[in-house]
């Protein structure tokens, strides 16, 4: 290695076949002068590479798997592009530049493909474009311009392959594109425009639901950023907008109420098109009605098929509020397989048409205890007692050490675990027992008469009215 640059100067004498070399030299004295005024360099990464090449060493497989001069010119074109950007203006530069586009590439080139495309990633990370108008010719452009519009069949070498794949995978190419002279046969990359176009979605709200869905970057500037989307999940994506219900038109679709649905949500059992909730109202919001339809059958997976409701039987939303519990749970129950009594009415009710055992969930859900029952509101309600009274009377028995009213089950209510009444006990109570203002209408008297009547037949209260809170007579002494 001489580490002297070589000098290129125009040639002297006439240009023949058969060419005199002595005629071309220039003299001693000027080849000294001129050696004189170079500064010394090293020999660069691609020239060792060249000259062991030469003498028979292996280097470097992708460059070892091309010709030398293509492997030379495609390491120079890409540093030359790299170095001095992708619109470079190459019949300008000096040998000096040439030089140092080939250290350059040769940087990138050493370690095969993996790292030519590292390179086209540093060239397209710098495009001067706008890449709302960018294609692959404003992006990587004279390379690109160099293998697409070469004029010969002469071979560019192996980084034809490298670029092609790289456009492919990151640039939204169209199919049936020429790209460096074959077709291309299937689109891998998406734009939004070209969504948009595809599927006749406006493309604000192409842009949302990608950003939505984490396919493209919030913070995404169609001026600045690339907008290559994955073909599949953004086809997927635009397919589910199309069949979209929006979240205000589930409760509908489904037959339930819209506090169910955000449970549902929230849950993660139904969710939007776009993957979460943003606060974004836009179709991107929506629910797939593919995705409801297969949870409407999830619910449906297991049950007996019935006409009409068996005895204890109920909707999810009516059991949830009868029960105070969150739909969801019931849902999650249903969706699991979890309860042993489920009954199925037509599948046109899609919600409403599944119906769970309350009892069971209550136990299940540890809400309910023991069996169905009445609570003592509304046990005090059907009797016109006080709630004081209905306690009073839970702690009674008949002549026949038979509990007045018997606690069945307990309930979950605010916190706290309250008695069921026995429903059974409840009639029994109503068919046994009556109060002296039902006897007096019945009498057609007054209510001090009626007492009078009774007592003087020898009829008493059954209980002393002031610790029951209201004067009952047994019904078999009236």
């Amino acid at each position: 290695m001489h580490s002297t640059p070589l000098v290129r100067e125009r040639g002297k004498g006439p240009g023949t076949l058969f060419l005199d070399l002595a005629v071309h030299l220039p003299d001693v004295a000027q080849l000294t002068e001129m050696a004189a005024g170079v500064v010394p360099r090293a020999a660069s990464g691609l020239q060792s590479y060249i000259e062991n090449r030469l003498d028979g060493v292996h280097g470097p497989d992708w460059l070892d798997n091309q010709k030398i001069d293509l492997g030379a010119r495609a390491t120079e074109m890409l540093g030359a592009c790299i170095e001095f950007g992708s619109n470079v203006n190459l019949p300008r530069l000096s040998q000096a530049d040439l030089d140092l586009a080939g250290r350059i590439g040769f940087e990138f080139t050493k370690r095969g493909a993996e790292g030519v495309r590292e390179g086209l990633e540093l060239i397209q990370s710098r495009a001067p474009c706008s890449m709302i108008q960018a294609g692959p010719q404003g992006v990587f452009g004279v390379l690109y311009q160099w293998i697409q519009f070469k004029k010969d069949r002469k071979p560019v070498g192996s980084i034809r392959e490298v670029l092609r794949e790289h456009i492919l995978d990151t640039m939204p190419i169209e199919v049936g594109v020429d790209l460096f002279g074959e077709p291309v046969r299937q689109r891998r990359r998406h734009s939004v425009a070209s969504l948009s176009r595809k599927f006749g979605v406006h493309p604000k709200t192409v842009q949302n639901a990608l950003k939505v869905a984490e396919l493209l970057p919030m913070d995404f500037d169609p001026a600045r950023d690339i907008s290559a989307i994955e073909v599949v999940p953004a086809e997927s994506l635009m397919k589910k907008m199309r069949r979209s219900i929006p979240v205000s038109g589930v409760p509908e679709y489904l037959g339930c109420k819209r506090p169910q649905v955000a449970q549902l949500i929230d849950a993660g059992i139904l969710t939007p098109i776009a993957g979460h909730r943003d606060g974004r109202r836009s179709v991107s919001q929506g629910i797939d009605a593919e995705d409801l339809d297969a949870f409407v059958d999830q619910l449906r997976a297991h049950g007996e098929r019935v006409s009409s409701p068996s005895e204890g039987m109920g909707e999810i939303t009516e059991s949830a509020e009868a029960l105070k519990v969150p739909a969801v749970s019931i849902v999650e129950f249903l969706l699991d397989k979890n309860l042993t009594k489920v009954e199925l009415l037509d599948d046109e009710l899609r919600y409403r048409s599944v119906l769970i055992d309350k009892n069971e969930v209550g136990r299940k859900l540890g809400v309910r205890t023991g069996s169905p029952g009445i609570s003592i509101s509304d046990t005090a309600r059907v009797l016109g007692l006080s709630l004081i009274s209905i306690e009073v009377l839970l702690g009674k028995t008949t002549d026949e050490r038979e509990p007045v009213l018997r606690v069945c089950g307990q309930t979950r209510h605010m916190g706290q675990m309250r008695n069921l009444v026995d429903p059974v006990s409840v009639e029994r109570f109503k068919a046994s027992f009556q109060k002296i203002s039902v006897i007096a209408e019945k009498m057609s008297v007054t209510v001090p008469t009626a007492r009078k009547v009774l007592s003087e037949r020898d009829v008493f209260p059954a209980w002393d009215p002031k610790e029951i809170g209201a004067e009952f007579y047994r019904t078999t002494e009236i």
